[in-house]
């Protein structure tokens, strides 16, 4: 098998895995394998470059928002529950800030690989990744909506 096939089994193994809370991780570990692959076999570094800033985009935004709820959670046990409110708050932008730069990449590493395999898929992939980035802070908004008119 070439190293393209491998990618595509590597790359579509890890993204089912990503949709796995417990395994996500090896589902990006396995998509950086297969984008490396993938770079290698075309000869551009940025590929994997890219791909591999999403990655480090998301870890950074993810732990920076765990760290803000998480402080904004012990400040509200000594003091107004406001601390807590807006650690939440806090904590959920710098998180989608994080998605949406994590996405901004992802789309830059697809769209090469759509120019150089001429293989359309990856383009709408990487379009959709920030797309969904962008507009998740809507569904955020309807689920914080849906539990203000429950309390």
């Amino acid at each position: 098998m070439t190293k393209l096939g491998d990618a595509k089994t590597l790359g579509g193994v890890g993204s089912i895995l990503l949709l796995i809370p417990g395994v996500s991780i090896v589902g990006y570990i396995l998509i950086l394998i297969a984008s490396k692959y993938i770079s290698d076999e075309l000869g551009d570094k940025s590929i994997f470059d890219n791909m591999l800033y999403a990655v480090i985009a998301g870890i950074v935004g993810g732990v920076a928002a765990a760290f803000i709820i998480f402080t904004g959670a012990v400040f509200g046990m000594f003091t107004f529950a406001l601390s807590a409110i807006t650690g939440v708050i806090g904590g959920l932008a710098v998180a989608w800030i994080g998605l949406i730069v994590s996405s901004i990449f992802i789309r830059r590493a697809y769209d090469t690989m759509a120019a150089k395999l001429d293989v359309g898929t990856f383009k709408i992939a990487g379009l959709f990744y920030l797309l969904g980035a962008i507009l998740v802070i809507v569904l955020v908004v309807f689920v914080l909506l849906f539990v203000a008119a429950i309390l």
